[in-house]
């Protein structure tokens, strides 16, 4: 089985975050569940005395047996009526020690003295949702940085409740089966599937901060407290580089940058075709580079077929506001092309050929006559590109964007501000 090494995704074997480890019903009988995972062993159970979920760590320090592997001959076991859990804690049935929810060991019947702290087994985070058991799993500790799947439908009882099937253990890494999920090439082959739409993308936030000058931000998630650099005529951003290390082509859009932009941030959809660094790079009015990371676990981005339900609108270009409209500030807007971006790496499913190449090369866009940026682009920005940026609108007027593709043909739309 291949491991977290051999994929070349960090130094932990499992990554972070919420795990489904147990239905909730499997419960409910308040004996404990032993289960595995992360390479570990855990004791499961719920509390007698409120029913609170509570997942330790499996053995006890003392003598180390597991305090929730089946048992029907301790007598701890016997005198709880079939099961070790008392009130919402847990007492291991070779000496009756007892953990609490919190891990920490609370009583000794043969020991009156205080208990040593080392008497104790690590508690999870967990949580009781969508009719099973999560929990949090960091290998670094941290607290959880997300909430856990839910969905508000669950106690609606207008919706039907699915039931959780059990699948077994697959003897193999979950990155696998990620993987296996995104990687469009194997359908034909393997399951003789015909894939009218498939889509792998990654939506990218570029921006510049100081002191932090550039900065990617992956899932276009923003990060508070940190203001932007304003485009001064002083000090501005003067090009922007986005970089996909292990795309064929790496370079995916250089854009060229006004002070009329306000300020340098731009929100666009990638392509990704492997795990790669996604990087982004500014050059300022003063001649310094700077340049951020975020590696960025996807793949078979750039050979997946762009969706061709409509190739007479190929070319429409459209322009919106988004955000409120006040004059000599920063106004954000976006920038749609309705174009397939063919990478020329799709394979044509009936044809069994590849498909040319065909893509957005240049955006221009333009207010009241002034440049906000000029984009140079390759395939790796995703179908249909799209593109948030800000401009300064000094009065009312025209914002403008004009588009030519590798065909070169030309498109132009414009939107009437103010």
């Amino acid at each position: 089985m291949a491991t977290t090494k051999d994929y070349r995704i960090g130094e932990f074997t499992f990554p972070r975050g919420w795990f489904m480890i147990a239905e909730a019903s499997e419960l409910d009988t308040h004996r404990p569940l032993a289960v595995r995972f992360f390479g570990k062993d855990f004791a499961l159970y719920r509390g007698r005395a409120t029913g609170k979920v509570v997942l330790l760590d499996a053995y006890c320090p003392h003598m180390k047996t597991h305090l929730a592997a089946p048992n029907k001959t301790s007598y701890v076991i016997q005198d709880g009526m079939g099961t070790n859990v008392e009130g919402d804690g847990i007492r291991c049935p070779y000496h009756a020690w007892r953990f609490g929810p919190d891990g920490k060991c609370d009583d000794i019947p043969y020991h009156k003295g205080e208990i040593p702290a080392a008497a104790c087994v690590k508690s999870w985070t967990v949580v009781e949702s969508l009719g099973a058991v999560f929990v949090w799993h960091d290998p670094e500790g941290g607290e959880p940085e997300w909430d856990h799947p839910s969905l508000p439908q669950w106690e609606d009882p207008a919706w039907v409740r699915p039931k959780w099937d059990h699948l077994g253990v697959l003897q193999q890494h979950g990155q696998e089966i990620v993987d296996n999920i995104c990687d469009y090439g194997h359908l034909s082959p393997i399951h003789g599937s015909t894939v009218a739409r498939f889509e792998n993308e990654r939506r990218l936030l570029a921006r510049l901060d100081h002191p932090h000058i550039a900065r990617v931000l992956d899932g276009g998630r923003t990060e508070g407290g940190v203001p932007w650099l304003a485009q001064k005529p002083e000090r501005y951003v003067r090009r922007l580089f986005i970089v996909v290390d292990k795309n064929p082509s790496p370079v995916a859009a250089v854009f060229d940058l006004d002070t009329e932009v306000g300020q340098a941030d731009f929100e666009t959809r990638l392509r990704v075709d492997e795990y790669s660094h996604v990087r982004v790079v500014s050059e300022l009015s003063d001649g310094t580079l700077h340049t951020d990371s975020r590696y960025v676990k996807t793949s078979g981005g750039c050979s997946a077929p762009p969706n061709r339900d409509s190739p007479h609108l190929i070319g429409k270009t459209m322009l919106k506001l988004a955000g409120e409209l006040h004059m000599d500030q920063p106004v954000a807007a976006d920038v749609t092309v309705l174009h397939p971006n063919d990478t020329g790496f799709e394979l044509n499913q009936q044809t069994v050929m590849y498909i040319p190449p065909h893509f957005v090369r240049s955006i221009r866009v333009s207010y009241a006559g002034r440049k906000v940026f000029d984009a140079e682009l390759d395939f790796s920005v995703s179908e249909n590109p799209t593109f948030r940026f800000n401009f300064v609108p000094h009065g009312k007027g025209e914002l403008r964007a004009e588009v030519t593709d590798t065909k070169d043909a030309q498109f132009v739309g414009t939107l009437a501000v103010g």
